[in-house]
């Protein structure tokens, strides 16, 4: 039986997908590390603490992903607080 369908191009957009999430997480693996060295070395962590670090890190994902637009960007960063877009961590 034919199915009328392009299976190669939707191959193609979950395999350009998948390279784009393994490449966001590669790219902020190192501050992950550092997030995770800070909280861990902290003996005054909190749960908050702990939830800025991860916003942190979504953003810092966010920014190599392609499909993320800058208008979410921004508002990510004003819900943080971030105060500088390429520099997550000051003042943290």
């Amino acid at each position: 039986t034919e199915v009328n369908s392009d299976l190669d191009g939707i191959w193609m957009t979950l395999e350009k997908g998948r390279l784009e999430w393994l490449g966001a997480l590669n790219s902020a693996h190192p501050l992950k590390v550092i997030l995770k060295d800070a909280l861990k070395n902290d003996e005054k962590t909190t749960e908050k603490d702990l939830m800025e670090a991860k916003m942190i890190y979504i953003y810092t994902l966010s920014l190599s992903l392609p499909a993320i637009d800058g208008t979410h960007k921004a508002c990510w960063r004003k819900i943080v607080k971030m105060e500088e877009k390429l520099n997550p961590l000051k003042n943290y």
